[in-house]
């Protein structure tokens, strides 16, 4: 039996509020991950970190995220292939 996970949130209140924190927590998570290469200098100082460490530091985790979607992405779709993208984050 299939489960229509979107009928009852399309128009609801409880969307729109999901849609709010979503986008907050976006703009946060964006702004934090977005001061690493400006204090770059201040962390290689302060933990007598070589070029190659701080290029690491800066461009490791964009790259992991970017490899990491891949996996993330065939496991749910292994879930339920059924349900939309937007519905299982919901």
């Amino acid at each position: 039996m299939k489960r229509d996970w979107g009928a009852g949130m399309q128009n609801s209140r409880q969307a729109y509020v999901n849609l709010a924190l979503a986008t907050a927590a976006f703009a946060v998570a964006f702004a934090a991950w977005s001061m690493i290469s400006p204090l770059s200098h201040q962390i290689q100082a302060d933990f007598n970190l070589d070029n190659t460490s701080i290029g690491l530091l800066i461009a490791l985790p964009t790259l992991l995220g970017a490899l990491m979607r891949v996996p993330m992405e065939r496991a749910i779709a292994g879930i339920d292939s059924g349900l939309r993208w937007p519905d299982r984050c919901a």
